[in-house]
């Protein structure tokens, strides 16, 4: 008998998809990312207080931030441009979440450009959407 026979089936069967692929949803999540990454590059700290959840938090290479250590980053002068942004692509996950995926070319002040996948997981809250999560995984060097 297998271990997962004691599970109940309804566990396997999933939510009803109804809401994925809702190309309405997936339009604003772009447009928030490409208004997110205009802001980065500008070093836009009063977007970023708005635009991320209180309790956000991003994985980078350089460790795990929370939505406060980011702000303040920011103020820091700690930014960094897109030069690149390719294979955009956006789902709902659900009426109230989404996520959107892409492939950047990072520029860093005196380093050279790095290659990286983003994904950045949004949540739909009475005041709109909010980034609540955002990890970059570097390509390997070519």
């Amino acid at each position: 008998m297998s271990h997962l026979s004691r599970f109940p089936q309804a566990l396997f069967q999933g939510a009803p998809r109804h809401h994925d692929d809702d190309p309405e949803i997936e339009a604003i999540l772009v447009a928030l990312k490409a208004a997110a990454i205009r802001a980065t590059e500008k070093g836009d700290v009063d977007f970023y207080a708005s635009y991320l959840a209180d309790n956000a938090f991003g994985v980078t290479p350089f460790g795990v931030f929370s939505k406060q250590q980011i702000l303040e980053g920011m103020r820091d002068g700690k930014t960094f441009k897109s030069s690149k942004i390719e294979d955009s692509r956006a789902v709902a996950l659900g009426p109230d979440a989404g996520l959107v995926t892409y492939r950047a070319t990072f520029e860093l002040p005196g380093e050279p450009p790095v290659e990286m996948f983003v994904s950045t997981l949004y949540r739909r809250y009475h005041d709109g959407w909010k980034g609540v999560f955002y990890q970059q995984t570097p390509l390997p060097s070519k």
